[in-house]
């Protein structure tokens, strides 16, 4: 059933209504272990060697046998033994192949196939997400039942439980707005400055004379100095 064509939450719905969703979460482990068992250096060997006779090998030494196997083990032995047949499957058939894929090739090859325990694992993955999903929302609904709402009734409350906490988080999305707009800064601890907005800066602040002038002329006038007040729990950390 997993490896249906059906829509993931009707195969869902349909093991909870048969009762086999145990039996399929019961047997994810086993899925999981399959479809990630990893190959090891003897995996990847065995798997190099299945192509020998397609992709002749030159005579080596023992000792560079070990290494030739020590890069492909150390770069794919992570990798299934599945996904590692597939991959050199699909490397013989590339019209332009004439010899073995180097240690990067195989692991780039190995990780873009998706072999059948692959799939099925991802596909029962999918299936009890969507029965958990679905079971769920039948623990709602039957809740929903049982203190006699109904469901466009809960859906107005959640609406309006929103609209609730909305309104409670207006003031403080609007002192942070004025927060950003004002520049106001961290000047010790809980404590920030509100420089007042409109004029000149406060003498002292590091404007030049001849600027302050400059903004005089124009009609500019001085501020008072900045007040601190206490930072608000939270507030624009």
């Amino acid at each position: 059933m997993l490896l249906s064509t059906s829509p993931t939450n009707d195969i869902a719905a349909e093991l909870i209504e048969r009762g086999e969703l145990e039996s399929v979460r019961a047997a994810f482990p086993a899925l999981e272990a399959d479809a990630k068992q990893q190959a090891g250096p003897t995996g990847v060997q065995a798997v190099l060697e299945e192509w020998f006779a397609i992709f002749p090998q030159a005579q080596r030494a023992a000792a560079e046998w070990v290494i030739f196997y020590k890069h492909y083990a150390d770069l794919c032995g992570m990798i299934s033994r599945a996904s590692l047949r597939l991959a050199m499957k699909e490397w013989a058939a590339k019209p332009d192949s004439q010899f073995l894929p180097k240690p990067g090739e195989l692991r780039a090859l190995a990780f873009s196939v998706t072999t059948p325990a692959s799939k099925l694992f991802g596909r029962a993955q999918a299936v009890l997400r969507a029965a958990d999903d679905e079971l769920e929302r039948r623990r709602i609904e039957a809740d929903i039942a049982m203190r006699g709402t109904t469901a466009s009734e809960q859906s107005q409350a959640i609406r309006a439980m929103f609209g609730q906490f909305a309104r409670e988080a207006a003031p403080g999305r609007e002192r942070q707005a004025q927060i950003l707009k004002h520049g106001w800064r961290n000047v010790g601890a809980g404590l920030r400055t509100l420089p007042p907005s409109g004029g000149l800066p406060a003498k002292g602040s590091g404007i030049t004379a001849e600027l302050r002038a400059t903004l005089e002329g124009r009609g500019y006038k001085d501020l008072q100095p900045a007040r601190e007040i206490p930072a608000e729990p939270g507030e624009f950390e």
